[in-house]
């Protein structure tokens, strides 16, 4: 019997548990039972502490003003460029595989309220300010970087994190090796001197038409 007053477990975590322990017992995962959780966390949860806006300016405008996204990086592009990311990225429809990556994108990464009780960003949001903040206000570069994050590519866990946000501590020499990094992977994903990024993380030439990734 529950002692009075205790909380009832939420539902998403207790078809965790049984995903967990079935696990431990046959080294097998149940899937449906595992696709089930992720859909009830996000009924549960993500959509309850959601924070919803009218459109994408007032959403830009109210993170900026209120001081959790910097407004320098974001003033290097036009809104309606800004708007082709947001719908280039929610294009791929992106699904989480699994509650426990659900989970650990919505407890970690996405950007929440300052009292924690509302979630700011989707997944997409978090790849289209990370890939604005990394190319430095190169629309192409950017756009690449989208279709790259959205399909293959992941950045360090120090730049998926942070990038973009007004309050984050930020290790530069951190963020600058993987703006490399990335530059370095962009120009071997797309054909471009494989290899070569030469000072300033450019690419040498300019960048083919990428190839299809899916």
């Amino acid at each position: 019997m529950p002692l009075k007053g205790a909380k009832r477990m939420k539902s998403y975590l207790k078809l965790n548990n049984e995903v967990l322990n079935h696990y431990s017992r046959t080294g097998k995962l149940d899937l449906a039972k595992d696709r089930e959780a992720t859909r009830r966390y996000f009924l549960e949860h993500v959509n309850v502490k959601m924070r919803y806006f009218i459109d994408l300016e007032e959403k830009i405008r109210y993170l900026v003003e209120e001081g959790y996204y910097e407004a320098e990086f974001l003033k290097q592009y036009d809104m309606a460029f800004i708007k082709r990311m947001y719908e280039k990225a929610y294009a791929y429809k992106f699904r989480f595989p699994s509650f426990m990556s659900a989970s650990k994108f919505y407890e970690s990464y996405a950007m929440k309220s300052r009292d924690g009780e509302e979630i700011l960003e989707k997944y997409e949001d978090r790849i289209v300010i990370t890939a604005l903040y990394l190319a430095r206000g190169d629309e192409q570069l950017a756009e690449r970087a989208v279709d790259a994050m959205m399909t293959a590519y992941q950045p360090a866990t120090p730049t998926a994190l942070n990038s973009g946000k007004k309050s984050a501590w930020r290790s530069g020499e951190l963020f600058q090796a993987d703006h490399g990094r990335f530059h370095e992977q962009h120009c071997r994903k797309y054909r471009v001197l494989p290899g070569v990024v030469p000072a300033g993380g450019r690419c040498r030439r300019q960048l083919d038409r990428p190839q299809a990734t899916r």
